[in-house]
């Protein structure tokens, strides 16, 4: 019902879960990408349980990508589908732990996706951020107060600019190393 309400077009869920099984029974390699929104953040670790349970012809996904919503034309619509970091970090930290342990990828940071303190054990995902993130990397993205604190802060791309438009530096948390 999520998925249907979220593409506005109904049986969404139903025939994705379809082409999934299907790709997979195929023998092919299948990763899922899930844009978080206001109406499915506190849903995302039923989401990833589902994902690693779904499996056809002996193989499952092997990686979830969970991504920051892209611009409605409805401006205010959009800034209120944006989930503060401090709500989502729960949902996102356990949907990922749970998808891992299944021995499935899963992705969230990135141009499209959360800064590192959307989890809630930043420190670990240091590894795979790059080693410097230069200014024109940040089009879309900004550094706010608090990540000038931050020991990752070179590292990151910071907040999506709708998000710092919506929330400011709500659940920014600095990262001490």
């Amino acid at each position: 019902a999520v998925s249907d309400a979220l593409t506005q077009t109904p049986d969404t869920f139903a025939l994705t879960v379809g082409g999934i099984r299907a790709a997979l029974a195929a023998g092919l390699g299948v990763g899922v990408h899930c844009v978080v929104e206001r109406p499915n953040f506190a849903a995302l670790e039923g989401h990833a349980r589902f994902v690693a349970e779904l499996r056809a012809g002996g193989q499952g996904v092997f990686h979830v990508s969970y991504s920051f919503p892209i611009p409605y034309r409805q401006r205010p619509l959009y800034e209120g589908a944006i989930v503060p970091l401090d709500e989502l970090r729960p949902h996102l930290s356990s949907a990922t732990r749970l998808l891992r342990d299944a021995n499935i990828e899963a992705r969230f940071l990135g141009t499209s996706g959360f800064p590192p303190c959307a989890y809630d054990d930043p420190l670990s995902l240091a590894p795979m951020l790059p080693e410097t993130v230069r200014a024109e990397m940040r089009v879309d993205h900004q550094l706010l107060e608090p990540c000038a604190r931050c020991s990752l802060h070179g590292r990151c791309l910071g907040v999506h600019k709708a998000y710092a438009k919506a929330h400011g530096s709500r659940g920014i948390v600095p990262i001490e190393q």
